[in-house]
């Protein structure tokens, strides 16, 4: 795997699979996100539980309502977020 960034200083970091150049998933370095593409995972994947940052979807590009779906991140998700923060800080 192959890992790239926009910019030397970018808290993102992309890794892709060198066999197929497919993307395998996106880290944000300066937290505990982690963003996995779904579709690159054989087997029974969780079911989705929800969208977020839909707003910078492309114009022409619908999207399904089979879960919910948020411009940003809603507020509960980013309590359940913080919550896991917290939890790995005090080490459970």
């Amino acid at each position: 795997m192959l890992d790239y960034k926009i910019k030397t200083e970018s808290p993102t970091k992309r890794v892709v699979a060198t066999c197929c150049n497919s993307a395998m998933f996106l880290d944000f370095q300066k937290g505990h996100w982690f963003s996995v593409y779904r579709a690159r995972f054989a087997g029974n994947a969780p079911p989705l539980q929800l969208r977020v940052q839909t707003k910078f979807k492309p114009e022409n590009c619908d999207i399904p309502n089979d879960v919910p779906s948020y411009r940003t991140y809603p507020f509960k998700f980013v309590a359940k977020l913080m919550a896991a923060r917290v939890a790995m800080l005090i080490g459970r």
